[in-house]
């Protein structure tokens, strides 16, 4: 079940920048069972959590990056984004450090749709939390 950008309600993000935003979640997280793809476990609805604390300028950039992202096909988006793995220039470096951040807090914060039935990126890893309360003497 994948999400579309008309089902996400953003007050940051608007459907296009949500379109961008979900085409780079999918080409850095595609479907690989057992993974589920960015945009299958519907962890763009929490998108606002993500984005509700960046600096301002920060927040605008990336809006403008997302904005570009929707509108290029996927083929250039990919080339694009290994633009931004390029190690030697700082500016590429901290946009691809924004993108990725974005992308995989969602991702991993193992929030989903509520109509998404697959595995969790936490079940799919075997990752749990486990509290042990320490004794007190």
């Amino acid at each position: 079940m994948v999400i579309k950008p008309e089902e996400v309600d953003s007050k940051y993000l608007s459907k296009k920048e949500i379109k961008g935003l979900l085409k780079i979640g999918d080409i850095l997280i595609p479907r690989n069972p057992p993974f589920p793809s960015f945009s299958d476990v519907g962890c763009i609805l929490y998108v606002d959590d993500a984005v509700s604390e960046l600096d301002p300028q920060d927040l605008s950039d990336l809006k403008m990056f997302l904005g570009i992202a929707a509108s290029l096909p996927k083929f250039l988006l990919r080339f694009v984004i290994k633009l931004l793995n390029i190690g030697g220039l700082t500016l590429f470096r901290m946009g691809n450090l924004g993108i990725r951040g974005v992308i995989f807090s969602l991702y991993y914060s193992n929030k989903t749709a509520p109509r998404f039935s697959g595995k969790k990126p936490f079940d799919v890893i075997g990752y749990k939390v486990n509290i042990v309360p320490i004794e007190q003497k």
